[in-house]
């Protein structure tokens, strides 16, 4: 009997002893996943972040670009107005040239102020050739069409419209919220990056750059 009760307890403690360090496995084990789930947590929103600083500081370079792209063409159009180095057909492919040169560019545009371009806006009404809208303002626009060619067009000025008045008014650069553009060749939501023109002090236009929001949003899915 005491053979038997000694192996008995020999029995219990082992069975005691491999319960405790089971428990004890799965314990850490348990640590040990938790701990590995969080850094692995950790790592992905870690290696998000640097992704989404990367994509909005490309972006953000990008948009600086058209900015300086905006700013250039304000300068050269009122410079090349105050010396009578530029008329419409140049200002219209420097527009032109600008936004092919960009590739999130969704157009390029030249708004007039009043009859300040030429003072011929009664001879170039819905003279598309020559940029005139149904007023004769000198309003040329070019965009890019679905398929990526480059459509020219011409559209109303709304001169209380954030795209012409921020920069008409502030004298100086802007970007507008988003808006719809109904009159684009392919209708989208767009913002405006724009710059007024001057020649000799006095505005004569606003120009801007047009990015679209769907262009946006595929940089961001890159």
């Amino acid at each position: 009997m005491l053979g038997f009760k000694n192996r008995s307890l020999s029995t219990k403690l082992v069975a005691v002893a491999g319960a405790t360090v089971t428990a004890v496995l799965l314990v850490s084990n348990f640590i040990l996943i938790s701990q590995s789930q969080s850094r692995v947590e950790e790592l992905v929103f870690d290696q998000a972040r640097i992704e989404a600083r990367a994509i909005s500081a490309s972006i953000a370079g990008q948009i600086g670009g058209l900015a300086t792209a905006t700013s250039t063409m304000a300068a050269i159009q009122g410079r090349g107005h105050s010396t009578s180095d530029l008329d419409r057909s140049a200002i219209m492919n420097l527009l032109k040239a600008t936004m092919q040169a960009h590739d999130m560019a969704f157009g390029s545009w030249f708004a007039e102020a009043g009859n300040a371009l030429d003072g011929r806006q009664a001879e170039f009404i819905d003279n598309k050739e020559m940029a005139g809208n149904s007023k004769g303002e000198f309003s040329p626009y070019w965009s890019r069409k679905s398929n990526g060619d480059v459509h020219f067009s011409t559209f109303e000025i709304d001169h209380a419209a954030a795209w012409y008045a921020l920069s008409a008014e502030s004298g100086k650069g802007a970007i507008t919220p988003p808006y719809e553009a109904e009159e684009a060749a392919v209708p989208t939501t767009l913002t405006s990056i724009t710059a007024p023109v001057v020649s000799d002090g006095k505005l004569i236009g606003v120009t801007g750059i047009d990015v679209s929001l769907a262009s946006l949003a595929a940089e961001l899915s890159k």
